[in-house]
């Protein structure tokens, strides 16, 4: 899903057309308010059309998480910083003593 999610910055940085970005912000921004939680993470579940109570494993926000890296690395944008941050510190577990 999230090979995806940052497949325009990635032709944004081979071809330099801000047409990329434009999609990708648009794209994020309607994941987010059509599936996102509270915590900065989507429920995938809801996507994939599974009933609701399954949730999203740590594998996803991990590799999420990975993916707006990419993105910040190619933008710069704050939006994904935050969402970044937001995931973080949100979604993930803590650690155990």
């Amino acid at each position: 899903m999230w090979d995806g999610a940052k497949g325009p910055a990635l032709e944004f940085q081979r071809t330099h057309d801000s047409t990329y970005l434009r999609s990708l912000k648009i794209g994020f921004n309607d994941l987010m308010n059509l599936h996102g939680l509270p915590m900065g993470i989507f429920l995938l579940m809801r996507i994939c059309m599974v009933t609701a109570h399954k949730g999203t494993e740590l594998c996803a926000i991990v590799e999420s998480m990975f993916s707006l890296e990419e993105i910040i690395a190619i933008t710069g944008d704050v939006q994904y910083m935050d969402a970044l941050e937001r995931m973080t510190f949100n979604a993930l577990p803590a650690k155990p003593r």
